[in-house]
């Protein structure tokens, strides 16, 4: 645990661009804000569209800020993972087209290449932004395309030397009504040729999306209305050219649906923003897309191409018996035999689903958004990653959210990356580059306390994929509940630390939780270690595991069996001020007593329990459960933490009072999580130093301090007064 770094400075001021928006607030270590932190001031603006990559030791990121009428087009990078960022730059600040369904930047190599069109009154403008020294500075703006009529539907990708454009040119009164263009440059956007790709007379064409170059060939998907516009039937086409954009084939890959028209829904959200729609890997490439099948069920189809473009293997129905859909929310990510999908429900529920023969078949669909998860059971806006390193997929959602799809078929729920105190984020954004998952996404409404929300903002974190260093220092991790302060701050701090669901697979038949606790002074109820199911909120009537304290400093275990919810108090309570040792057992083996509590080494109550441990989809959360609006100081925890162990194994009362005062190796037996808290990383991550993978994830503002019960070998008693008995140093 070594000290932790202020890496995030930002002046608070207070500013408001509308009655019921406010400037940002800095209430996280963790969580970078790129739009108005780290130097930048704090304006009150609307930060929206974010968009991210990275290649190396580079990420790029990119959104829209939102002044009055006109438009900001930033951008912003850091060159060496995300610790560091050099100053925004503005690239332009005009009248943008702001849809956020657009894809505005592409990197390759160290090209960075970023479109906007502009309204100048009486012409708009597609206006080209490169940088050919990743992103250090920029060349003068050039003006690629021009015209009295509108300009929309930016696309633009880069691969090698090659950049790709796509634009539409609109006019509503003339004929033909669109024109489809693509601009093509073979030299890191040096030059650019500008090629007619289709005439739309009759103004038909929409939904553009998804152009992806992969190596000579190119792709983009569209709709086109057909029959009686009332009847919003549309077919879906693909749009493939195998020579770079030099010629393209024309490919509808929808089939009809009851009436014998096809009915193909929105390729995209306007209200969300853009996620791929395409998938390709050398001549191979996949499509997703939702509509109507031939019995007017809506379903999220997959169609596959081996051979770019020029024909199509049976279309495939992936969302299963699930209907109640929210169209446009789909996305795919696949490389050779392996397809994954995620589709989002009208309820704002995720699934996802798979196919290991290239999307010949695919199984049923599986729920990503657990109910019985308390801020995993809910989200929207899903993005894919491919992941090269084991051939599974990142799973993005709200929240922020991260899980993964593997190969063979399983996954790793999602964990939650984001703030208590954000009452709204949008957009996730996320890119791969070596050991870090880099996430981006709009997030704000942290609330003042002065009948105002704050603005949304980019926010930025690095989830890291190795292993974190354990460090060397003797410390422990101090945590705080301060509640919004009413001062119209809106400062607010519900400190925690977040593991995933998947911890809770270690415990079926056995378990053992122990760990150092030092609180403050009693008064409140407090929450210690939680699996956060969906609907605990009763110090005795647990769903899940839960170790709280009573106002008056008492330990309540809580575990849920297939046989039922067992609570069990403690009768000696929490020394504030001093170390507390707590633990609590549990063993499914029909023995008297077989459910117990100990504080100091010693057991202070036990019952007998049956069943096995409930498998909940839950997080793991020590401390603050809650927070932001409406949280409390019954939200968390006051005070500090050390030595945290999870056992898959019912310990004895006399291995854990014989073991609680030394270290342990990360390799016992039955060991499922061993937090020692000695080091925390740049965005907040603290090592499991049991192997098993389940870091632990701060929030807040979470601090290391030194640790008192270090000095092992030394002679300890304790200090007993009525019912509270605390470890102390005697010698």
């Amino acid at each position: 645990m070594k000290w932790l770094k202020l890496y995030l400075k930002l002046a608070v001021l207070a500013g408001f661009l509308l009655p019921l928006s406010a400037a940002a607030q800095q209430n996280s270590n963790w969580l970078r804000n790129l739009s108005e932190g780290m130097g930048e001031p704090v304006n009150g603006y609307n930060d929206l569209n974010p968009e991210i990559a990275a290649n190396g030791n580079m990420v790029h990121t990119a959104w829209l800020t939102w002044i009055g009428t006109n438009k900001q087009l930033n951008y912003r990078r850091s060159t060496n993972n995300g610790l560091t960022w050099n100053s925004k730059i503005t690239l332009l600040d005009n009248d943008i087209d702001y849809d956020n369904r657009y894809r505005r930047m592409a990197v390759s190599g160290n090209y960075v290449h970023l479109i906007a069109s502009r309204n100048l009154g009486t012409i708009r403008e597609l206006v080209y932004f490169r940088s050919s020294d990743g992103g250090a500075s920029f060349e003068t703006p050039e003006v690629l395309y021009s015209t009295p009529y509108s300009i929309y539907n930016l696309h633009i990708d880069a691969q090698g030397n090659k950049v790709r454009i796509f634009m539409t040119e609109d006019c509503h009164f003339c004929v033909p009504n669109k024109w489809l263009y693509l601009l093509k440059s073979d030299d890191n956007g040096a030059n650019f040729e500008t090629k007619l790709i289709k005439e739309d007379v009759n103004g038909t064409f929409s939904d553009f999306t998804g152009l992806t170059i992969a190596g000579q060939n190119l792709y983009l998907l569209y709709l086109e209305s057909i029959g009686y516009w009332a009847n919003y039937d549309f077919e879906l086409h693909l749009l493939s050219s195998p020579d770079g954009g030099e010629n393209f084939i024309d490919q509808v890959i929808s089939e009809p649906a009851m009436s014998g028209q096809h009915h193909a829904f929105p390729l995209h959200d306007s209200n969300n923003g853009y996620n791929p729609k395409i998938a390709a890997d050398g001549n191979r490439v996949w499509a997703v897309w939702s509509g109507w099948d031939e019995t007017n069920t809506p379903t999220v189809f997959v169609r596959h191409s081996p051979d770019a473009g020029a024909s199509f293997t049976p279309l495939q129905k992936v969302s299963g018996s699930i209907t109640y859909l929210h169209s446009g929310l789909e996305t795919i990510a696949a490389k050779g035999d392996l397809v994954y999908v995620i589709f989002n429900t009208g309820n704002n529920k995720l699934y996802v689903n798979q196919s290991a023969d290239a999307g010949a078949t695919f199984g049923e669909p599986l729920d990503f958004t657990p109910s019985s998860g308390y801020h995993l059971d809910s989200g929207i806006e899903p993005q894919l990653l491919f992941d090269p390193t084991d051939n599974g997929a990142f799973a993005l959602s709200t929240g922020p959210k991260v899980g993964k799809l593997l190969p063979d078929g399983l996954h790793r729920e999602a964990n939650f990356y984001g703030l208590y105190s954000f009452t709204n984020s949008r957009r996730p954004r996320m890119a791969l580059s070596g050991d870090f998952l880099h996430v981006l996404m709009e997030g704000g409404g942290e609330w003042t306390q002065t009948g105002v929300f704050t603005d949304p903002n980019i926010w930025y974190r690095r989830i890291s994929l190795a292993e974190n260093t354990p460090g060397q220092d003797e410390l422990a991790l101090e945590m705080a509940v301060i509640p919004n302060p009413g001062d119209g701050s809106g400062i607010n701090r519900f400190d925690n630390m977040i593991v995933d669901p998947n911890l809770g697979d270690h415990f079926k038949e056995a378990m053992t939780i122990e760990f150092w606790v030092k609180p403050g002074a009693p008064g409140v109820e407090r929450k210690l270690l939680t699996q956060y199911v969906a609907g605990t909120w009763n110090l005795y009537n647990p769903l899940g595991f839960q170790l709280w304290a009573g106002a008056s400093g008492e330990p309540v275990a809580g575990i849920m069996t297939s046989t039922g919810a067992y609570a069990l108090p403690a009768t000696k309570n929490l020394a504030p001020g001093f170390w507390n040792h707590l633990a609590v057992t549990y063993a499914n083996d029909g023995s008297p007593g077989n459910f117990k509590i100990l504080l100091n080494g010693q057991v202070v109550n036990q019952l007998t329990a049956t069943g096995e441990l409930t498998q909940q989809d839950a997080l793991w959360i020590l401390g603050s459960i809650t927070g932001g609006f409406g949280g409390g100081a019954w939200s968390g925890f006051e005070g500090s933490f050390d030595e945290l162990r999870c056992w898959s194994i019912a310990r004895s009362p006399e291995d854990i009072r014989d073991g609680r005062f030394t270290s342990l190796n990360g390799d016992e037996p039955g060991l499922a999580a061993y937090y020692r808290f000695n080091a925390v990383s740049p965005f907040g991550e603290i090592a499991d130093l049991s192997g098993n993978g389940h870091t632990g994830h701060l929030m807040y503002q979470e601090v290391s301090t030194p640790s008192s019960i270090a000095d092992l070998g030394l002679r300890f008693g304790y200090a007993q007064v009525v019912n509270t008995f605390a470890f102390q140093q005697e010698s």
